[in-house]
This record gives structure tokens, sequence and C-alpha cells, in this order.
């Protein structure tokens, strides 16, 4: 990738990405998103502006594409400060604006549209950002909010309640700003995409007009995930794991506990926890000393990061015990790699998973039943069975990469 110092001299970009803490130097569920409209249209040019908070990123998380041109990190403080430092700041040349939250980054996006006439700005919500902060910041969502000494992201002033928040400053200013600087990137976007009509019908409260939005769900290579081959433990030792980012929201300790109580009930497993665990260090301690008290070390090992592809081949069950997702790109990879799936009910995971149980992929359950729900399908080997043939069935019908490059092409040219 081309140096930073020379962004500003370098043609510009058929498509400009904003980033907030994500892309590519944070993997995940949105970097991932991200990176697969890049991979899947090679002849249109990217540079991405990436908005981070505290030291400059590191190394990018993600392979070079030859398409990405450039990279443009900002760094930003709290909400307030950022606005208006972003308000004043001037940005990288592009033809189509494309901002993937409709927090700072599509604040950023829509300063640069009315920086550049001719230029056309998308927003896409990967979940509800508006809802989900004002959550944060009213102390209603404890599993999002960074824990203290997290060097996780935080996009508002750590609070934990509307009192605490009027001690530090004015919660309802505060407020304010977050509503309507949602309205002003709503206004200025001129396609607005959602994951599933749920959500684009919730966004319309915060000022969506949705004569401006559509639906375009996640997608990945599905050649890709089905042609692993996997392996199978002849001993039968249930492989489970959970892949994701070891911090609050991911529902990690909820995972571990799971493991605990399916050995108790007589199962005979070893669980992987299988992603990066730098965002909340506080977190991914405290998740190691639940493992040491439960007395789980032999059967519950934290790997790090490693690529979905490579960790799907010897899996035999993912879990996901997530708190809040929206469409999970770690289900897509598991249902096109035949390993079924037993995830906590939120989102739209359920639509994915399927609920026809003759075209089922996985099961949907609540965080206190998870591990019922394993010890059910595990002994149930027919309908075990069936999952694994089901999964990459569903994932190229409904969520093939190809199909939705198709999808951003159309939206970036019209």
């Amino acid at each position: 990738m081309r140096n930073i110092e020379t962004v500003g001299a370098s043609r510009p970009a058929d498509v400009v990405i904003y980033a907030e803490g994500t892309y590519p130097f944070r993997v995940g569920g949105v970097s991932s998103v991200i990176h697969g409209i890049i991979q899947s249209l090679p002849g249109i040019r990217f540079g991405v502006v990436h908005l981070h908070w505290g030291d400059p990123p590191a190394k990018p998380g993600f392979d070079k594409l030859p398409n990405l041109e450039w990279i443009f990190p900002v760094q930003v403080d709290d909400f307030t400060t950022a606005s208006r430092k972003l308000r004043g700041m001037e940005f990288p040349r592009g033809t189509v604006h494309h901002a993937h939250t409709c927090g700072l980054a599509g604040l950023a996006a829509a300063v640069a549209r009315r920086q550049q006439p001719g230029s056309r700005m998308i927003l896409s919500e990967h979940s509800l950002y508006v809802r989900d902060v004002l959550a944060q910041l009213e102390g209603r969502d404890n599993g999002w909010t960074p824990m203290p000494g997290s060097n996780e992201m935080p996009p508002l002033p750590l609070c934990r309640s509307p009192a605490e928040c009027t001690h530090h400053g004015d919660f309802t200013g505060l407020r304010s700003v977050i509503t309507t600087t949602a309205r002003e990137v709503y206004e200025c976007a001129d396609t607005v995409t959602y994951l599933d009509r749920d959500l684009l019908e919730e966004a319309i409260a915060f000022g969506l007009d949705p004569a401006r939005a559509t639906i375009v769900p996640n997608a990945i290579d599905v050649d890709e995930f089905r042609t692993i081959q996997r392996k199978m433990d002849p001993e039968r030792v249930w492989h489970i794991a959970i892949i994701g980012r070891i911090v609050p929201v991911k529902g990690i300790m909820e995972g571990i506990e799971c493991a605990g109580w399916l050995r108790h009930s007589g199962l005979d497993h070893r669980m992987s926890i299988i992603g990066p665990d730098d965002e909340v260090p506080c977190y991914a301690a405290a998740c190691r000393r639940k493992v040491s008290d439960l007395g789980l070390e032999d059967i519950v090992h934290f790997t790090g990061t490693i690529r979905a592809k490579e960790a799907l081949r010897d899996i035999d069950l993912l879990l996901l015990p997530s708190h809040k997702e929206a469409m999970p790109m770690v289900v897509l990879e598991a249902m096109a790699a035949g390993v079924p799936v037993v995830a906590n009910d939120t989102g739209n995971v359920a639509g994915i998973l399927g609920n026809d149980i003759k075209d089922e992929a996985g099961v949907v359950t609540g965080l206190a039943t998870m591990g019922h729900s394993i010890m059910n399908l595990l002994a149930d080997e027919s309908r075990y069975q069936s999952m694994r043939e089901n999964g990459p069935r569903r994932a190229a019908r409904d969520y093939d990469i190809k199909t939705r490059a198709i999808d951003w092409r159309q939206i970036y040219s019209t």
C-alpha cells in the first residue's frame, strides 16, 4: 500500500471506505465484510479512511489487496470533540464515499461528500449505531460498555449511568449531538443499506428516510469454505469452538460456563476459544481466571487468532454465545463449511440458520439453555448430519459473495 504521506497526491479512489476502529487494523465481522467487498470488486479502486482512538494503528490485520490503494488514518477523541474535528478536515477525494457506521465514520463521509461536488455517499449499518451507543450512555447495555482498563474503542465517554455522564459532562447535550449527527448522516446518504428489514424499520425512528434504504445481506466466498476437508475425531471427543473477539459482547464468559456445564453433564468434549484478546485485556484475563476457577484448563483452550477457514477444519460445532449480533459472518462461514451451529437468539441468526427442520443449519436458543441444546443436538446423529448437509446449501443459495458483488457494483454505480 502507498505510504500514507502520499495519499493527498494520489489520484482519487473510485470508492472511499470510512471505517470506525475496524478495517483494516482490527479483525471481526465488519472488517470481514469490508475486505470481502473490496476483494470481490477487483476493477474498482478503493481507499480507506480509518478512524481510531488512542495510539496509531499497528500493521493491518488483513492481506494486502491490489485494488486497495491507500489508507488514511484519523485519530479522534470523544464523540463531541471528534465531530468538531471531522467537520474541519479535508478528506481524500473519491467518486463514492461509503461509511460503515452511522456515527463518526458516517459523519466523515458526509463531510467528504459535501466537500466534493458530484460525489455520492453510501451508508451501511451493520447494527443500529444510535440505538447501541445511547444504550451504552444510559447504562442499559453492560455487555457492550468497555470495562475499566480497556483498550476497546470508546465511542462515548466511559460512563455507566446518566448520573455519571452528567458528572463528567452534559448527558442531554451529548445525546442531542449523537442523534443530530445520525439524522445528518441519514440525510446526506444517497443509499443506506441494512442487513435485514427489522433494522431498517427501527432506524426510521432515528430519522431514516425509508425511500433511501435497501437490504443487502452479508456474504462470504462460499467456494472457499465449501472445499474444506474436515477432520473427524475417531474417538468422538466433540470439538466445540467459539470464534470471535474476546470482548464482553461476544459472551465468552457464558461460553466458558457452558463448557463447565457440559463436562458436569458427562459430554466428552474440548472447547477452543479462537480470536484476539487485546481489545479488552481485563475481560480476557477474567475469562482465563474463569477457566481456572472451574477447573477446565484441560478442555478449554485460548488459541489466539486463526483464520476461519483453517479453524473450521476440525470443529464439530460452532457455539455463538454473543449478547448482540446482527448477521455474524462466522455463522455464514460455519454453514458453508458444514459445521452445525448452536447460537444465542440475537439479531437475524434465527433467519440465517433456518427454522424448518428439513433445511436447518443450526439451533437457536437462549444463553441459559445453550448446554441443553448442545447435548440434545449431539445426541441426535441424524439431525446433526442433516445440518452438516444443509449448511453449505443455505450458504450457497443465500449468502454467496459473487451474488453480493453484483449488488454492490450496482449500488456504487447508481
